[in-house]
């Protein structure tokens, strides 16, 4: 089993998460990665309201609702057709939505990385 993927399995588990509904959800409806490097889920939506899903013809942002392993490799695909990425630091105890620049989110992560 890819390891993030059990990794973020372990996270909604221990915060009473269901989480097969949730990638249920997003295989559905939204974005979801996997490969050797990480696990990432999240959906499509607009910075106006950045936690909720809109279709995609009326998207600017990436909501990303969960991502384990490394990120930059995970959203790499996705630079260049969001404006904005949004996530919410809920499992760290931080409820506040953050949206933030794609391009500088990116560069960021490249920094990094």
């Amino acid at each position: 089993m890819n390891e993030y993927l059990k990794q973020s399995i372990e996270i909604f588990k221990r915060h009473e998460i269901n989480f097969l509904a949730l990638f249920d959800w997003h295989l559905r409806h939204g974005i979801v990665v996997a490969c050797a490097d990480g696990f990432a889920m999240g959906f499509y939506s607009h910075h106006e309201d950045s936690d909720s899903p809109v279709e995609i013809q009326c998207s600017d942002t990436l909501f990303v609702t969960m991502c384990c392993g490394s990120m930059r490799k995970c959203l790499a695909a996705f630079q260049d057709d969001f404006e904005f990425i949004a996530f919410q630091r809920s499992f760290k105890n931080s409820p506040r939505v953050r949206t933030h620049s794609m391009k500088k989110f990116i560069k960021t992560l490249n920094m990094k990385g």
